[in-house]
């Protein structure tokens, strides 16, 4: 219908045949969404009478590879309600373009993310939507890849400021393309390590933490950037950085170049 449609399923979708009309799916005009347990999601086969669906959310802990392209080159959205397994497989594939990936409880597993197509403009912002006051990312990894420019917002949904953690976040861009990481955001973060060109945390209010360097390119120049809070920044070890502290009283490590 016209309306923000939400069309569950239990099963995998049945592609048509000559014995079988097949299952078809039309989520119509409005946002509308998939929503799903993660093995009906995951490795599903890819899908020619689903449209009209932006979003999918998988039900429970999200363990399995995801292609969002298996259900129409339309979704933009994926939301983990359950964030990710502790068995470290979560993996999703994200169609060209611009992104978004809501995280409704705690990651209890690594999660990878990429994406299709060989562009080196494509973006991804990460939101916390858990309302539980807890550390969602909970120390474990993120890694992307052919994703350039990744957007980390800090603020949950919850009443209460916490801090959040994540052990390393991992990025590398489509050939001939740069990482950018950029940190909004009013809760504190703790990056144990970055693999990025530039990290730009202006926009955060929370402070910014990293206990080892960033690692960025020998081939240019990396960009290090804090935003209003006590920020502690380190830089590459042995290529260039311009680190910019900002506001807040910061601490500042730079490398030998």
């Amino acid at each position: 219908g016209a309306g923000d449609d939400i069309v569950f399923i239990d099963q995998a979708i049945q592609a048509t045949s000559a014995t079988s009309p097949g299952d078809v799916l039309s989520g119509g005009t409005g946002t509308d969404t998939l929503s799903a347990a993660t093995a009906t999601l995951d490795s599903h086969a890819t899908t020619t009478t689903v449209s009209g669906f932006e979003e999918i959310n998988i039900t429970d802990e999200h363990s399995g590879s995801l292609d969002v392209a298996d259900f129409g080159t339309g979704i933009t959205t994926v939301t983990l309600a359950a964030g990710a397994h502790s068995g470290n497989a979560g993996d999703i594939s994200f169609n060209a373009g611009t992104s978004v990936l809501n995280i409704k409880d705690v990651n209890d597993g690594d999660l990878t993310l990429t994406v299709a197509g060989t562009a080196t403009t494509d973006s991804l912002t990460i939101n916390l939507t858990d309302s539980t006051n807890v550390d969602v990312f909970s120390n474990e990894a993120i890694t992307t890849t052919e994703i350039e420019n990744i957007t980390l917002n800090t603020t949950h949904a919850g009443s209460t400021a916490t801090a959040q953690d994540i052990t390393t976040l991992s990025m590398t861009a489509n050939t001939g393309g740069v990482t950018k990481l950029t940190i909004i955001g009013s809760n504190a973060l703790a990056l144990d390590a970055v693999t990025a060109n530039t990290i730009d945390a202006s926009g955060a209010t929370g402070a910014i933490t990293q206990s080892t360097n960033m690692v960025g390119t020998a081939s240019g120049t990396n960009v290090l950037k804090g935003g209003s809070g006590a920020d502690t920044l380190v830089g590459d070890t042995d290529d260039t950085t311009n680190i910019d502290g900002n506001g807040g009283n910061d601490n500042l490590t730079g490398g030998s170049d």
